[in-house]
């Protein structure tokens, strides 16, 4: 009876001492970091305020997208490693000084500071030491259009000019995909502006420059490639027709976003929403050749 006694003695005393110290330490480290209130993000702005916001995605939805897949990736916990790699790993020196300038920028001032115009699925980007750069790319273009066919940059292209998704998600394609989205390309006609603003890369301006020198002084002709993807875009965003197929359905104002825009006149005005005037697709209906060198006129127009 006594051993019994000093057994549970001896027991007691050792959870006492030793164990329920350690439970309680385990305890405390949970609440650490999982107690409390988890449900918010926050961010510190340029004069120091921290502003704080509620989040309430459910785990099976955050888990679906690629910035979780690509952090719990990296974490090598169970089950990461059944994931598609996602996570971007730099194995360049060189390139680990680069990245970190991308910290804290926002979409313009990232597309200022990109030092290529190239599709990140280029092969050139993961042989230069960005791991997974290409695959990361095609796991945004599958989110940012909610659909899992896209495979690269390429098969991403009838998105480049697609406005019945938010403008947001054509400037952030163009980000990833410069190349395929016309950034250095003038004669796609495309209703998206040219400008890091709006995605494309400062980089990828020399070449959409010389692309501009190649375009004859004249209007696109109805059912050319060029004035049929300018068309088809701004009936998108007007949510109905144009009048006319041709050029000359920009001798008249159109109405879209609530305002009325002349889109041979109003060069500036379009440029600082986003958009590209008709300059480059109708320069003769636009009066390039009366008034020549105006922003988005063919160089090639000259005052008769």
């Amino acid at each position: 009876m006594v051993k019994v006694a000093f057994i549970a003695v001896v027991v007691l005393s050792s959870h006492l001492l030793f164990l329920q110290p350690m439970v309680d330490r385990m305890q405390e480290t949970a609440d650490v970091l999982c107690g409390g209130n988890t449900s918010f993000s926050f961010f510190k702005d340029a004069a120091g305020f921290v502003f704080m916001r509620d989040y309430s995605a459910s785990s099976s939805a955050q888990s679906e997208t690629y910035a979780y897949r690509a952090v719990f990736e990296a974490t090598g916990l169970k089950g990461s490693r059944d994931l598609q790699p996602s996570a971007i790993r730099v194995s360049s020196d060189v390139l680990k000084q680069v990245i970190v300038e991308f910290e804290g920028r926002n979409l313009e001032s990232r597309n200022d500071f990109m030092p290529v115009c190239l599709d990140s699925d280029h092969p050139i980007l993961e042989g230069s030491g960005l791991q997974n750069f290409g695959e990361a790319a095609v796991q945004l273009l599958q989110e940012i259009f909610q659909t899992d066919r896209l495979d690269s940059c390429t098969s991403a292209e009838a998105y480049c000019d697609d406005w019945s998704y938010l403008a947001y998600n054509l400037w952030r394609i163009r980000a990833l995909c410069p190349t395929t989205c016309g950034c250095k390309e003038a004669l796609t006609g495309s209703l998206v502006a040219v400008s890091s603003k709006y995605g494309c890369p400062v980089v990828c301006s020399s070449d959409y420059r010389q692309s501009l020198q190649q375009r004859n002084c004249s209007d696109a002709e109805p059912g050319s490639a060029m004035l049929t993807n300018y068309m088809r875009s701004l009936a998108e965003l007007r949510n109905g027709t144009l009048d006319t197929e041709t050029c000359e359905a920009f001798l008249v104002p159109v109405d879209f976003d609530g305002l009325a825009y002349d889109m041979c006149a109003d060069h500036e005005a379009l440029y600082g929403s986003g958009y590209a005037s008709a300059r480059t697709v109708c320069p003769i209906t636009c009066g390039c050749n009366v008034v020549p060198n105006r922003p988005g006129c063919p160089p090639r127009c000259v005052q008769p």
